[in-house]
Parts: structure tokens; sequence; C-alpha cells
């Protein structure tokens, strides 16, 4: 069965206070598989937990703020991936997620606090060398890096020429961040910029969607990016996973619903292949809901705060409208 995977980068600005409610919060609102958090400011005594997911962290301990974090789904399968960086101050944590036997996707989360660093060509390579051929790859996080290619800021820094010389000579990744995706606002000039980077395997680009959100419960000067990517087998997006009843399907039903569709005449004047395969995976999919019997395997509950009330949501929906207000008019006193 095709699913849906639904990953979350932000650049928290610290996890210490509000921030891991309010991250959990909008992670179970918004049906978040993975969670890749940069700037946690999370120190090895600090005990933290996730509701509904597992969480793997490296904290940044020879300096104050920095520090990285992956959380994954309870029902989701992976091991820690390890990439160790012999310079510079960029940080990597990764995790291989296990679809099926055969398929595993591994997915790196980087914080670089330094774009007039050259040290991202090195992090790219060596987390690259950390897979194995034929893995997939998500990379996803705050890199501080300025160029023509995903941003129209009329300047590039070292982190930025680093990525792009990365890319030019690398055929097994590709960025996916679309041009002037708003990510990080700078508070002096109300100004949007796009420093927040997501990159795949070009087997998994074209199914795979990318969007920052705005006025959303999360504070930070950073957007929520979220990355959609679909075609997985065996991961599910949604509260509840499914198993099929293969031995209870009328196969006779099936065909002559896969008939139906008549999927030779949709294909007609479609001339992109990435498209005629998300069109015949649609089809095929539509039909398998319909007729093939399923039972529910796994439900996440939405586990209630405690501590919400009604002032709480009520600070929420002000938070969204000052926000949103400060954007329209960036003063002072709307940052304050």
């Amino acid at each position: 069965m095709t699913l849906n995977l639904k990953i979350l980068s932000w650049n928290a600005r610290s996890l210490v206070k509000v921030n891991k409610d309010l991250l959990v919060q909008f992670c179970l609102d918004n049906q978040i598989d993975i969670f890749c958090i940069q700037e946690t400011f999370l120190k090895p005594f600090i005990k933290i937990q996730f509701h509904g997911y597992r969480v793997i962290r490296q904290d940044r301990t020879d300096r104050d703020k920095g520090g990285i974090i992956i959380g994954v789904r309870n029902h989701i399968r992976f091991n820690q991936q390890w990439v160790n960086l012999s310079q510079g101050r960029a940080e990597i944590i990764g995790c291989k997620m296990f679809i099926d036997r055969q398929k595993k996707i591994n997915i790196f989360n980087i914080y670089n606090p330094d774009g007039s660093e050259n040290n991202l060509r090195e992090a790219f390579e060596q987390m690259m060398q950390s897979v194995p051929s034929g893995e997939l790859i998500i990379v996803v996080g705050d890199f501080n890096a300025h160029s023509e290619s995903w941003c129209t800021c009329g300047r590039s820094n070292n982190a930025g020429r680093d990525i792009e010389d990365f890319l030019m000579n690398n055929n097994d990744l590709c960025l996916l961040t679309p041009k002037d995706l708003p990510t990080h606002l700078n508070h002096n000039t109300g100004q949007y910029s796009t420093i927040d980077l997501v990159f795949s395997s070009p087997h998994i680009a074209p199914t795979t969607k990318v969007t920052s959100l705005k006025n959303t419960i999360l504070y930070s000067d950073h957007l929520p990016v979220i990355i959609e990517l679909n075609g997985c087998n065996n991961i599910q997006a949604n509260n509840i996973a499914h198993k099929f009843k293969l031995k209870k399907t009328d196969w006779k039903t099936f065909l002559t619903a896969l008939e139906n569709v008549h999927i030779e005449e949709q294909l007609k004047d479609v001339s992109s292949s990435e498209k005629k395969i998300k069109i015949f995976q649609t089809a095929l999919m539509d039909v398998v809901d319909k007729v093939v019997p399923k039972i529910s395997t796994h439900k996440l509950n939405h586990k209630v705060t405690k501590w919400w009330n009604e002032t709480c949501t009520k600070a929420k929906h002000d938070l969204k409208d000052a926000k949103s207000n400060y954007e329209r008019f960036p003063t002072f006193h709307g940052y304050v």
C-alpha cells in the first residue's frame, strides 16, 4: 500500500520551556510522523519526553545554544545514524527508517550556525558515504546558506556555495525547497529569507511537497517547514495504520473495478512520465481502498494536555493575530 510520510523541520530557538509542549501539540494536530528540530538549547542533564514519539538527540556541550533532535512516531521502526565531522561547527544527526525488508529511508537533520564557514561540503560528503547504495535519503535543517538557487536575495555566502558545488557534482541528492519559500523572518526588516532547506534522493523528489507555515502556535523567528512524502510503503501518516485482508479480497470485483477506471484514457494526453506514474498510483489506490478489506493495527491517541484550557486557546489565537499584524506592519511595538 502506498502511504504518506509527513516530516516537520523547524529551528525552535529552544525546547527548554513552553516550546516543547507547543511542539507536541502541533505535531499531534498536524499528524507529523517525524520532527527534526534545530537549536534545541538542550544539555545532557535536561531530561525531556515527547508523547507519542521516540527521540534521538545531539546536545551542544562546548557552547551555549545549538543542539539538534529527531522525533519518530512510536510505531515506526528506526536506527540512529552517526556522522562525525572533523571540522567546522555544523551539527548533524540521522536515523534510518525501515519501510520493508528491501526499502529504507535515511533522514538527516543538520544545523549550521555559521554561513561564512566552508564546512557543509564535507558534511554532505560524509553523510552520503554513510548511506548504502540504493537507500533513499532526505536531508533537512537550518543551513544559514544564501544562494540565488533558492532565494532571490542578491547574494551568496560560503555555506550556499558549498551546497551548490556539492549538488553540481553529485547526482544522488537534489534540492526540494521551492525558490523564495519563506522560512526565516528578520525582525529588523520584517522580511523573509530562505535558509531552512530540504533535499532528497531524485527518486522520491517528484512525489514530495515542501511548504512552510505562518501563524502557527510554534514561536520562533523560523517558520515550521512541512515535507510531505508520498509513495512510501508501510508507513502511515494519519493516526490509524491498516493491514489488508488479502485472503478475503474478491479479486474478480477488484479486476472489474480496475477496468472501470479506464486508466488508458486518463494517460492519453499526459506527456510527463512523473504525472503518468502519479495518476496510475492514485487510480490503483482508489480501487484498493474501495475493494480490499482492511483491519486497523495501531492507533495513536491524541493526548490532551492537562493544563490546556480556554485561556490557552485564546492566547494561541492572539499570538497568531499578533504575528500576522507584525508581518504586515513590522514595528518595534508589534515585535514586542
